[in-house]
């Protein structure tokens, strides 16, 4: 069972998480959406060039994270694909690739 300290607690956390998450329909700064999303500010504006949807309040552009998320899983570009370290590298035409012999003692 849980005491009177431990709900006093667990509400805590939870009226923490609701104002740390924005509801849908609430128009978040430039800033904010960066912090949201943990990307800088200038990854947002090149989003915006791509046609990330905003509102203008003023001269200011405001988004709706519903808006955004939307917006970004359309529009997600797929990770590139790392390359194995036992991949052998591709080389230019008339490139030879440099192999070092070992010494001898």
């Amino acid at each position: 069972m849980l005491s009177d300290a431990d709900i006093d607690r667990i509400a805590l956390r939870v009226v923490a998480l609701l104002r740390a998450t924005p509801a849908n329909d609430t128009l978040l700064t430039k800033s904010e959406l960066a912090t949201h999303l943990r990307v800088r500010e200038a990854q947002i504006d090149r989003f915006v060039r791509r046609g990330m949807p905003r509102e203008t309040v003023g001269t200011r552009p405001r988004f709706r994270l519903a808006d955004c998320a939307v917006w970004l899983k359309a529009n997600a570009e797929p990770a590139p694909v790392p390359i194995s370290p036992t991949t052998e590298p591709v080389l230019p035409p008339g490139v030879r690739r440099l192999v070092r012999r070992a010494r001898s003692a």
